[in-house]
């Protein structure tokens, strides 16, 4: 496969052949961690270079291709997150956060429709990893920005990046701002009338209930668009509407619907090789058997989502298994 760059045609042995050349000039810093290797410029060789590519007039046509590249790199991600590269996957946007960063910066800069709308789509993907991260703020930035730009049409992307956005701030506890861009979804989406839309807005209102504590239209929200979810296969939201639904039901004190919907998370992931909802799945698991007082029950699935919340570096879940984990060893002491 030929590869352009900015004058000229390189075939990749070509290119790695300029790479390993800059690295022995100490133009290219050759960085390596965890077992991936990385290239990056110093700042005032940065600097100069882009002083250049200005120069050159090919700065808009690199930027574009920047955007793209991060564009299908997080596509990739969301359709393999729930998969055995999850964690790959986590580790790799970790280090890719400053290019992300500046792949948001130049879609939230530009007024072009176009880049507004990639900047949408990127930041919806991006979603799956600022959640396992908790990196809540920091999404919600982004997704601001974007979407006060001057482009309200009622598209797929943006219906979707309002559902985001609303999910971020209920985690935050700001469900003023949550229902105000649930509201706007829903406009939005009334204009479309397409299933997958209003399941996404289902959704994004299932969470906000459950933050405010209306349990029952948390469910019934939880409900309507797991059923859109399966129909479209729709993997990612499929398992994070069950296992909220978990949650809910467990509000409730309605132990076998807390029960089903985690089993039946912990059977998609478990198959698949995921980490993170797994994790969350044997908390609520653990919990639900303490209730029962299923020790031996409770302490496994608690001591298995520690260790996946381990795993994947995720402290929050490693905090609500030991805290389970805490709960179980009183209740024995007491029992």
């Amino acid at each position: 496969m030929r590869q352009r760059r900015f004058a000229g045609e390189m075939v990749p042995q070509s290119f790695l052949d300029v790479l390993a050349s800059l690295v022995d000039k100490s133009i290219l810093i050759r960085e390596e961690q965890t077992g991936a290797v990385r290239f990056r410029l110093l700042e005032t060789l940065r600097e100069y270079g882009l002083e250049k590519l200005q120069q050159s007039g090919e700065e808009p046509e690199m930027r574009r291709r920047h955007r793209d590249w991060y564009h299908q790199l997080l596509l990739t991600v969301e359709a393999e997150w729930i998969g055995p590269r999850q964690l790959e996957w986590i580790a790799r946007l970790t280090r890719e956060q400053s290019n992300l960063r500046e792949t948001l910066e130049y879609c939230a800069s530009d007024a072009d429709d176009s880049d507004i709308e990639t900047g949408l789509r990127i930041g919806a993907a991006t979603y799956l990893f600022w959640s396992a991260r908790g990196l809540h703020a920091e999404g919600r930035h982004w997704l601001d920005r974007l979407l006060a730009l001057p482009n309200g049409r009622s598209t797929a992307p943006r219906i979707k990046s309002l559902c985001v956005n609303s999910t971020l701030a209920a985690v935050q506890g700001d469900v003023s701002a949550g229902s105000r861009l649930v509201a706007e979804a829903r406009r939005l989406a009334l204009e479309r009338s397409e299933s997958l839309t209003d399941a996404y807005v289902d959704h994004a209102d299932g969470l906000l209930a459950l933050f405010s504590g209306e349990h029952l239209h948390a469910c019934s929200s939880f409900e309507r668009a797991l059923e859109v979810f399966r129909a479209e296969g729709e993997l990612n939201r499929q398992v994070e509407a069950l296992e909220l639904l978990g949650v809910a039901y467990d509000l409730l004190n309605d132990l076998p619907g807390t029960i089903r919907n985690f089993e039946e998370v912990l059977e998609i992931t478990r198959s698949r090789g995921e980490s993170v909802y797994r994790s969350y799945s044997c908390w609520g698991m653990g919990v639900a058997l303490w209730r029962q007082m299923d020790w031996s029950g409770a302490t496994a699935f608690s001591g298995e989502g520690l260790r996946l919340a381990q795993r994947a570096d995720e402290p929050l879940g490693a905090a609500v298994c030991i805290e389970t984990l805490a709960w179980i060893a009183s209740s024995i002491g007491k029992a």
